[in-house]
């Protein structure tokens, strides 16, 4: 049954005189606009389809015989046609190989291999050896050309002549043995000009060689070998393909002319297919498409990565007719404002959704508030133009077995982020598209359908169990949630997947999610994406149990300040099998990693010591080698190499049985080092029971060579830029002080032993800004520590506050406490002038400024002196601020405040008379430890005011109180109540009339 849509005019609907619950207007009606279905206030109820909507693909078959696996039919040769962009699976004897265009008939690209002394230097590749054994016959083919190096002309060869033509030869290892066996040309003319065909057979002579390659030579010594669509086949291979094994309660169903979809078995969404049933066994589950296909992936060769088959035959069609005037308005359907339960099963929606307009979706669930009972399966959206499967203000609706095939924009969609307890169960979506026409302006909210995902979930607290997303323009699952729901929890999110995506497997970035209690995601899996399987960025408080991660470009998990991370029980693999596209997974060049760490938390100003880092527990690395991934550059751990904005590391990752394949270096953190300057990391290993990072199977810490001095127990050299120190157990201490002291303060710590000095850590977005610290940060074992802060010249000095902080204890126990620690203060003999260059002399060091924008004038001060002036002052609380020294600030202490100022820009310069006068503010933060952050409290003091034709002068009188005199760190700050003017400040100074008490 087709139910054609078409027509440019609005569709009006009117209530019926016994529907009340409808909401429909009695006057005007409701507008759903052209080419609508819509129910108001009824019940939808068709079951159309009982079949298998879809399911993994079981294997392939050859006239009617599944093809065994895994290497009975497999394709062992990789970039045989040269179309990657890399060519590090090809090798060379000391000559050049070079990747042209065009290759075989004019496409494509081929190997130009040249600078040959001698017939034997050609072009090979070596071979995965697991699958040969003894007596097997295997062909090699290969298209071939030859040129004269020194004119790039045709020449041509003889067959009958040893070497003069090209030809292949086998050769393998075995035992410490050599073969090399050589298959001649095998035609008996050479076509000059042309590609020329090789084609040998031969047979296995060693069961399961140690190495195999295949090369292709030949040819004089000085010509130019061209080489292109090389194959290395089981004899028997089959050229094409046009049928595949499915369960056989799908085969019962999927009839002749019944359309499938394979997705794709690449990193690539177009390489999906699209084929028609031209006969079908349920006995053997064969079907026997018309057209040939490529070879995919299947259960039977890798049941972790097998594509998914399904039908995209309905009984039920609803099509929205061509547009003559639009091709991206079609149909839709919306159910509307109704609460009677609907069931759809079975049904086609084509050229559906229309772009560009807010609500009109292929299926639209709209204000229809609780629909328990309510069932959407086994139906299908093809070619929509908007969307696919939308909930808008409905909840506890099951969607389960649908397909969506190419559509613009997010597919499974819920709308307002409201939208709660609903389950996707066993959908599968593919092919979905950037939207050009985005409902931003309509809704009244940023919409992004132009990064579209598969399932867009800006309500977590829904239930996502067994769905696939299956191929797209961006990411597969995208947890995106408004501010106001970015702590919402996680519903159920179990047994889901998502490949072939341009960027991302799973994201919870735009804007961040922090769900209130830890989140639980299990058995995910993501393989073949371009960009990252997990890209974790802005989060927090996620537990991975389980699930496979395998194959994906950039990364497998990319951790981008994130805490609490924890991957459990999890397999992260490199390169799954040789099956896989070398080149997409080197595509970096630079760095390709199973997970990429952070190496500061996302809760950057959280202080508590209770924010723990990324957690590894019985996860397995595998394929990680160079060897086996075929990159130059690779690790199955690394740092990330962006958003790095502090040089002190911070975030308490910990490693608990973590194991590697193969590997020798199993993390790097140069990059880290390198392009951040991080030289104090800090990584425990908890527990080793595999001797992953050290041979004696010992728990530890991983760390930067400059925190070796104070292990006792002894490091030894891990990598290039780490060290392992068995049996250490460290905890991270920082010490926040004045972001505006000079960039060659040192903190000097010393146990009585050894002395490390610790240099100054910014943040590279804090510029004369007074609310962030600066930080030093050590990693020490337990102990007694003096710490003490020197000048360029080893001076002792004080940065006006020092507040340790103890960042997360590690598993192990004996780690350092805060009594451990004791700071070394200078005497108080500088407390007489607490204000640093209040003369403005040379410049503005010492001050910041509070969204001001500050200057030195060299001569706008009192007389012609130097002077501070602001430039960009905007609001009230815009000013200049200045960190006062703590040691000097004792209960009763009597300051004299006194400074000189003068506002730009306004015609009455007089205080008091002309304008509101400025005052002063003493703000003062008192640390707790326990929440882990600063409180804050004010204190604003008014004084004399003098005017002396140019400058007014101000005099405060101000008295520490106990509270202040107890704060962690104190601030001074000038108050000028015109909020959009500028003004000049010099000779400001806080002198202290009483220094007999001490701090």
């Amino acid at each position: 049954v087709k139910f054609s849509l078409f027509g440019t005019e609005d569709v009006v609907f009117h209530r019926h005189e016994f529907n009340s619950e409808a909401t429909c207007n009695e006057t005007v009606g409701c507008n759903f606009g052209s080419k609508a279905v819509a129910v108001v206030g009824g019940e939808l109820d068709i079951h159309g389809y009982s079949c298998r909507a879809w399911e993994k693909l079981q294997n392939v078959a050859v006239a009617g015989t599944p093809l065994s696996e895994p290497c009975g039919a497999r394709e062992l040769l990789l970039d045989g046609n040269f179309e990657s962009s890399r060519t590090n699976v090809w090798h060379s004897y000391d000559n050049t190989i070079q990747r042209i265009s065009p290759g075989y008939g004019g496409l494509g690209f081929a190997m130009m291999v040249a600078d040959r002394d001698h017939w034997s230097k050609g072009v090979f590749q070596d071979l995965d050896p697991s699958c040969l054994k003894k007596d097997q016959e295997w062909r090699v083919q290969a298209k071939v050309q030859l040129l004269d190096q020194s004119n790039g002309t045709a020449i041509s060869c003889d067959p009958n002549v040893p070497f003069d033509c090209p030809l292949i030869r086998i050769y393998y290892h075995k035992d410490g043995h050599d073969s090399i066996f050589e298959y001649a040309y095998s035609e008996t003319m050479w076509t000059q000009g042309d590609w020329n065909n090789l084609d040998v057979d031969f047979q296995i002579q060693e069961d399961t060689p140690d190495r195999m390659q295949v090369i292709i030579c030949g040819g004089k010594a000085g010509t130019v070998l061209l080489v292109d669509d090389i194959t290395f086949t089981p004899k028997g291979y089959p050229t094409t393909i046009n049928q595949i094994v499915v369960s056989k309660e799908a085969a019962m169903c999927w009839s002749p002319g019944t359309e499938l979809v394979l997705t794709s078995h690449t990193h690539y969404d177009r390489d999906r297919q699209v084929v028609t049933v031209e006969a079908s066994d349920p006995v053997t589950g064969i079907i026997t498409l018309s057209d040939n296909i490529h070879r995919p992936m299947t259960v039977e060769r890798n049941g972790d990565f097998a594509v998914e088959v399904g039908s995209l035959t309905r009984p039920v069609v609803f099509e929205g007719e061509e547009d003559d005037d639009d091709d991206l308005i079609g149909g839709h359907l919306i159910i509307y404002y109704t609460p009677a339960k609907q069931y759809l099963e079975g049904v086609e929606f084509k050229n559906m959704g229309q772009q560009g307009i807010l609500g009109k979706y292929p299926f639209h669930m709209h204000f229809c508030d609780d629909h328990s009972g309510t069932i959407i399966k086994k139906n299908v959206v093809r070619d929509s133009n908007q969307r696919c499967y939308v909930l808008h203000q409905t909840n506890r609706v099951l969607l389960e077995d649908n397909i969506a095939l190419d559509a613009f924009g997010h597919c499974y969609f819920l709308e307002d982020g409201v939208e709660v307890m609903n389950l996707f169960h066993r959908n599968l979506g593919l092919g979905v598209k950037k939207a050009t026409r985005l409902l931003s302006e309509q809704s009244g909210r940023i919409e992004t359908d132009d990064q579209p995902s598969v399932f867009w979930m800006s309500n977590p607290t829904n239930h996502f169990i067994g769905n696939v997303a299956a191929g797209g323009e961006q990411t597969g699952y995208w947890i995106e949630t408004p501010v106001e729901r970015q702590h919402l929890d996680l519903g159920v999110f179990k047994d889901n997947e998502a490949h072939s995506m341009q960027s991302f497997g799973f994201t919870t970035y735009p804007p961040g999610w922090t769900p209130s209690q830890p989140a639980v995601i299990e058995n995910i899996k993501v393989y073949r994406n371009i960009g990252s399987g997990l890209f974790l960025h802005v989060t927090r408080d996620l537990t991975f149990l389980g699930g496979v991660i395998a194959d994906n470009g950039e990364a497998g998990v990319y951790i981008l300040q994130a805490d609490n991370i924890r991957m459990l029980n999890t397999k992260i693999i490199g390169r799954s099998s040789k099956d896989v596209d070398v080149a997409l997974i080197c595509k970096l060049g630079l760095s390709t990693s199973g997970v990429l760490l952070h190496p500061t938390k996302l809760q950057e100003f959280d202080y508590s010591g209770t924010i723990p880092g990324t957690t590894l527990m019985n996860v397995n690395f595998i394929n990680w080698s160079e060897e086996f991934t075929g990159c130059e550059h690779v690790s199955p751990m690394n740092f990330t190499h962006s958003l790095v904005k502090t040089t002190s590391f911070d975030s308490p990752h910990q490693f608990i049985n973590v194991t590697f394949e193969k590997e020798a270096n199993t993390i790097q953190a140069c990059v880290a080092e390198s392009l951040f300057g991080v030289d104090d990391i800090a990584l425990e290993v908890v527990n080793d029971p595999s001797a992953s990072f050290s041979p004696y199977a010992l728990p530890g810490f991983l760390v930067s060579p400059k925190l070796t001095p104070f292990i006792p127990t002894g490091c030894s050299m891990y990598n290039e830029c780490l060290d392992f120190c068995v049996g250490a157990c460290l905890r991270t201490v920082r010490y926040l002080v004045n972001s505006a002291i000079s960039e060659d303060v040192k903190m000097i710590v010393t146990n009585g032993v050894e002395t490390v000095g610790v240099t100054k850590n910014l943040r590279e977005d804090n510029i004369l800004f007074p609310f962030y610290d600066a930080v030093y940060n050590v990693a020490v074992p337990a102990g007694q520590y003096f710490v003490r802060f020197e000048d360029h010249l080893g001076n002792l000095i004080y940065p006006d506050y020092a507040v340790p902080v103890f960042e997360t204890p590690p598993a192990c126990t004996n780690y350092v406490q805060p009594d451990d620690f004791q700071l070394i203060l200078p005497d108080q003999s500088t407390c007489s002038d607490i204000i640093t260059n209040g003369g403005f002399d040379s410049g503005t060091d010492g001050w910041q400024e509070i969204f001001a924008g500050i200057q030195w004038n060299p001569s706008g001060g009192v007389a012609g002196s130097g002077a501070l002036e602001t430039t960009s002052r905007s609001a009230l609380t815009s000013g200049v601020s200045q960190w006062l020294d703590t040691n000097c600030i004792t209960v009763g202490s009597i300051f004299q405040i006194t400074l000189s100022f003068k506002l730009l820009g306004l015609d009455a310069v007089v205080c008091g008379e002309d304008f509101q006068c400025p005052d002063i503010g003493i703000i003062y933060y008192k640390f707790d430890a326990v929440a882990g952050k600063f409180n804050q409290y004010f204190a604003r003091y008014e004084g004399q005011i003098s005017f002396d034709g140019t400058f007014n002068h101000l005099l405060v009188e101000w008295e520490v109180t106990e509270a202040q005199a107890e704060a962690d760190k104190v601030r001074f700050a000038f108050n000028v109540y015109q909020a959009s003017d500028q003004y000049l400040l010099d000779n400001v100074h806080i002198m202290k009339e009483s220094t007999d008490m001490t701090r």
